[in-house]
């Protein structure tokens, strides 16, 4: 995973994001809203977009320097990294599905973006990734070792100047595998993301 962590570092720096940097991406204040819609937990909204108009969305690598990685030897672990690697492709995945218009592109660094008028990018990082207790979500539920996740974000357009910023946590209480309640969340991160671009083009 160093790989990652080398790539996000050069991405990740010194722009004020809610309490989180995002590199090269101009940020300002604007309407601020927590339990947006009474689903998103936070979004700052700096410029207006109609997603409509676009055709390209631009998936930077996510910053996962706050994960809590387990042990390598705690089976926990393939699992953690085998989702942190599918992660862009199912982030991008279903995005596409809610909004399927758009070509969504990953890309190893904020440089190999092609930005032009009908594309836009979009950076993101975890704020917490907690696997919790696979056993104690199935023995003794009541929410007891949920899967806790919060991922905040940042969309810009071509000239890296913000649209929106946001954060958003999931906590699962299911117990499947952890790969499968990892990428579950992953996808429902994905269409969460759209869901934020469509709300906002109405």
């Amino acid at each position: 995973m160093k790989k990652y962590l080398f790539v996000l570092t050069a991405i990740l720096l010194s722009v004020p994001m809610m309490a989180q940097d995002f590199s090269g991406v101009a940020c300002q204040q604007g309407q601020v809203y927590n339990n947006w819609h009474k689903w998103l937990d936070y979004i700052n909204i700096v410029m207006p977009i109609d997603i409509h108009k676009y055709e390209k969305i631009y998936l930077c690598p996510a910053d996962i320097s706050k994960v809590q990685w387990p042990d390598k030897t705690d089976y926990k672990y393939p699992a953690l990294e085998q989702s942190l690697e599918a992660f862009p492709e199912i982030i991008a995945k279903n995005i596409k599905k809610q909004l399927p218009h758009l070509k969504v592109l990953t890309v190893n660094s904020l440089d190999e973006m092609k930005l032009d008028d009908k594309s836009i990018g979009l950076c993101l990082r975890f704020d917490e990734l907690d696997m919790g207790d696979r056993a104690l979500r199935i023995w003794v539920g009541a929410g007891a070792g949920a899967q806790k996740i919060t991922i905040s974000g940042v969309f810009f357009d071509k000239d890296k100047k913000e649209f929106f910023d946001f954060k958003h946590r999931r906590v699962t209480v299911i117990g499947r595998t952890y790969k499968k309640d990892l990428q579950l969340d992953f996808a429902n991160f994905g269409k969460d993301f759209a869901k934020i671009l469509d709300t906002l083009s109405k």
